[in-house]
């Protein structure tokens, strides 16, 4: 049903009061009931009617009902009173009754105003704050008005499409009539930062880029904002406005911790671009940024300065992610080669793949007892302290020597002239997953065994036949990556997403084929196939416009290109010693 028209029941309400008002308190209450009946439930008005219904039960009228009859103008305190109680039709009344005999009144014009915004009237209340502003100026009470009537716009756009074009047009009318509040233009360089912030998450970098730049508008000195700009600009492709961007952030941080972190993420994009001299500036601050200050005091021994002293022992702690501490074991071989003691403090899950690392004289895990130390270091600041030439990293080749393990691993059988293909199809960001019945794909002739190199099981149906032999391994934490890497040394090929797996092929140097997003970690660099930190890694990247069919698809043909014509079998795995030998879905 149709609400009926508000000026009819005002007209109505002033009636019955008149006729109360005449002494006729019975035809009154009447007319009063037959207004209740007329208004739907919650129908604006039915307050109103309800509150005189009521009050003339009781044998009075409602608060200013009197003046309001008798042509004169109430108090202000009693439109008030009924603007509180809900009755949103008589103070409307009473509001227009007092600015009619003062239309000066501040509090009536800024009381009517916050009438009209709470009854969906933005825009018209907008326009009567800013009257008021005008003529008595912006006190702190218009000021949070104004900020809330921001708000309330911009709410209404909190489901509308992220498009920055679509958001600016919407605001637009605000934005002309608004007069110069901060608080008003705070909500509205949130609502604008807080979209450029969250959509690189969804991929959407053009759009965060966009309304970045809106936000930075409203406030060009904020920090976060220029900071917000640059990962999304960096994400998208744009790579050298990016470092720009990094720079005025860290330009704009107000303290040394935010502008360390402007500047690692500085230092990461030059990582991804080669340009590797770099570090030499950027790495100090590093440890300016708040949550890594703790390395600065971690151990009473000095954090490692570049000089090589034979006889001496260092501890390399691993750090960030598996990959991470994976990548920089090979540093150990480093400083054994120049006559140093390396020892590497990792998480327990990798003590015995790190112990086997070449020039690893210990591997030890928080916690435990570690032999006295002359110096220490974080496992990829060395990466940054060594590394000059993007074009081959130290001991690019083979590090792990996966055959001293002196621990149970898996022995895949197979039979003359088959392949056997690890995948790896999940990671811990899904941006990054592949649909794992794509690799359905890299059949391209029999004899090809899939053979899955993740502990969880696939959360998709696919009619794929992928084996399983590792998971009577992977239950074991403190071994799984150590059988996982022994898996992996007995593989033709390993076809992964970009995960963990891609750095233990690399450190055992089976042959490796990663594949990327179009803008991945910026461990890949950029525009390259190869990659510096592992010989054996093929990197196979999405195409700007994304998605992984193309890119699976490169692989498929690659494969068949080297597999074609090539029907001998492979050689088995040279292993140093006995190990169990387990059929596709477990023991043999």
């Amino acid at each position: 049903m149709t609400p009926p028209p508000l000026q009819p029941i005002a007209d109505q309400l002033l009636a019955a009061t008149r006729i109360a008002l005449a002494g006729d308190r019975e035809g009154a209450l009447a007319l009063a009931l037959a207004l209740c009946r007329t208004i739907p439930a919650d129908a604006p008005g039915k307050g109103d009617a309800e509150h005189l219904r009521a009050a003339l039960e009781a044998g009075a009228l409602p608060l200013g009902m009197t003046a309001l009859a008798q042509g004169r103008p109430p108090r202000l305190a009693d439109a008030t009173h009924h603007h509180r109680a809900g009755h949103s039709l008589l103070a409307r009344l009473m509001y227009a009754a007092v600015l009619q005999a003062e239309p000066e009144h501040p509090d009536a014009l800024h009381n009517a105003a916050i009438l009209l915004i709470q009854d969906g009237r933005l825009l018209d209340g907008l326009e009567q704050l800013t009257l008021l502003a005008e003529r008595h100026g912006i006190t702190p009470a218009v000021a949070t008005s104004l900020a809330s009537v921001t708000k309330l716009w911009l709410d209404a756009l909190d489901r509308a499409p992220d498009d920055p074009q679509h958001h600016v047009e919407a605001v637009a009318p605000l934005l002309s009539r608004l007069p110069a509040v901060p608080g008003a233009y705070t909500q509205l360089l949130l609502h604008f930062g807080n979209r450029a912030a969250r959509l690189p998450k969804q991929g959407k970098h053009a759009e965060a880029v966009r309304f970045g730049g809106v936000a930075l508008a409203f406030d060009p000195g904020r920090h976060d904002l220029w900071f917000n700009l640059g990962y999304a600009t960096e994400m998208g492709g744009g790579f050298e406005d990016a470092a720009g961007l990094y720079r005025r952030a860290a330009a704009a941080a107000a303290d040394a911790s935010t502008r360390a972190y402007a500047l690692l993420m500085l230092m990461h994009l030059m990582f991804r671009l080669g340009r590797w001299e770099a570090f030499e500036t950027l790495l100090p601050h590093k440890y300016d940024y708040a949550p890594l200050h703790w390395w600065k005091s971690y151990l009473p021994v000095p954090i490692w300065d570049g000089t090589i002293r034979p006889g001496s022992r260092i501890l390399i702690n691993g750090e960030s992610g598996f990959g991470d501490v994976i990548q920089c074991l090979r540093y150990a071989a480093y400083f054994h080669e120049r006559g140093m003691t390396a020892y590497i403090l990792c998480d327990r899950r990798m003590k015995s793949l790190c112990a086997l690392g070449k020039g690893v004289a210990g591997a030890f895990t928080h916690g435990e007892r570690i032999p006295a130390v002359d110096v220490r270091a974080q496992s990829f600041d060395l990466f940054y302290m060594l590394e000059r030439d993007a074009q081959r990293t130290f001991h690019s080749a083979a590090y792990i020597d996966i055959a001293r393990s002196p621990h149970q691993a898996p022995m895949l059988e197979r039979k003359p002239g088959e392949r056997l293909v690890g995948i790896k199809w999940t990671t811990t960001d899904p941006a990054k997953d592949i649909p794992l019945a794509l690799f359905a794909r890299l059949l391209v002739r029999p004899g090809i065994r899939l053979i899955s190199l993740q502990p969880e099981p696939p959360d998709e149906a696919v009619e794929l036949t992928v084996e399983r032999p590792l998971d009577p391994w992977f239950a074991d934490a403190e071994h799984s990556f150590t059988s996982t890497a022994w898996a992996i040394a007995q593989m033709d090929l390993v076809v992964t997403a970009d995960s963990v797996i891609a750095h233990l092929a690399g450190a055992v140097g089976t042959t490796a084929w990663v594949a990327l997003r179009a803008v991945p970690d910026c461990r890949w660099l950029v525009d390259r196939s190869d990659c510096p930190f592992y010989d054996s890694l093929t990197l196979f990247r999405q195409s700007q416009a994304g998605g992984w069919e193309a890119v699976v698809n490169a692989m498929a043909s690659e494969l068949h290109r080297r597999l074609d014509g090539d029907t001998s079998p492979l050689p088995p795995p040279v292993l140093s010693r006995a190990s169990s030998v387990i059929s596709s879905s477990g023991y043999a």
